[in-house]
């Protein structure tokens, strides 16, 4: 399916959500709201539902829902587009859309951060720790943007090279984490809850830019102590800090989005590595729901 990614459509994509992103404002892209809706004795559990929104420059408004079943834990969910109109132009599958969202959005974190020409992102060499879905898209993403093929990958301790067909087929499996130190970016995102697992600043080093699309998790506290920690939405995921980072016993310090100057400046400064911990947000849904059917109509 990833290899369907029309080239033309995904530029077009990735310019609306740069222009979109350089110019949002916190009253079009409110953060995420929580509610609990409790069914006690009616066979219902209890579920969250997590609402966010965004208005686009041109009056195009959407909103992405989130359910939460806590008896199951299993997530649900639709993004939703209109026109100024109030015309239904997307209902989709919320799902369906977040490994390209996600590809996106690390495209661009890249892009801001190194602010280079396309030949000297082309020449990036790109780590995926975790070989899901979302880093597979996002390996694809690269590629079919800037033509990026140095991706080393590597998946779970007992499955190494877990997926790795379903990459493009320039990607390298990893034996071990300390290969990842070749890299100029890491990519991670796994579904590791645990503490034992953390990857530590100790395991690796050379990387500039670390992006995690796992809001963290893997990442071990000596990335928010050592490196400057950027995230896609301030008051998004300064809401949610405990929860992001379960195993910090110190207090995490961000230091704001990927238009402050503090990052846009980074990419002058090579010997200082930041993080970036996409959240996830709704304007980045609703830019690639507009898009995502003519992405993939090839």
């Amino acid at each position: 399916m990833a290899k369907a990614l029309l080239p033309a459509a995904l530029e077009a994509a990735y310019r609306l959500l740069d222009h979109e992103y350089t110019i949002r404002t916190p009253d079009r892209n409110p953060p995420k709201t929580s509610l609990t809706m409790h069914a006690d004795g009616q066979g219902v559990p209890i579920v969250y539902l997590n609402q966010m929104m965004a208005v686009l420059s041109d009056g195009t408004f959407g909103s992405k829902l989130v359910f939460v079943d806590e008896g199951t834990h299993r997530l649900g969910g639709r993004v939703v587009v209109y026109d100024k109109s109030f015309a239904l132009l997307v209902d989709q599958d919320a799902e369906t859309i977040t490994a390209l969202r996600c590809g996106l959005m690390a495209a661009l974190a890249m892009d801001r951060y190194f602010r280079c020409t396309p030949r000297l992102r082309r020449d990036l060499t790109i780590g995926f720790i975790g070989t899901g879905r979302i880093n597979q898209m996002t390996a694809w993403v690269l590629r079919t943007l800037w033509g990026c093929e140095r991706f080393l990958i590597r998946g779970s301790p007992t499955h190494i090279n877990k997926h790795a067909a379903l990459f493009p087929e320039c990607a390298k499996v990893a034996d071990g984490i300390r290969d990842f130190s070749n890299c100029n970016v890491i990519v991670a995102c796994t579904n590791n809850r645990s503490a034992e697992h953390l990857i530590e600043t100790d395991a690796i080093h050379g990387p500039i830019l670390f992006i995690a699309q796992d809001g963290g998790y893997l990442l071990g506290s000596s990335f928010r102590q050592r490196f400057p920690s950027f995230t896609d939405d301030m008051p998004q995921l300064s809401r949610s800090l405990q929860e992001e980072f379960p195993f910090d016993r110190t207090p995490v310090s961000l230091v704001g989005d990927l238009n402050h100057p503090a990052f846009l400046e980074q990419g002058n400064q090579p010997a200082t590595a930041v993080c970036v911990y996409l959240y996830g947000i709704a304007l980045a849904d609703v830019v690639t729901a507009l898009f995502h059917l003519k992405i993939f109509s090839g």
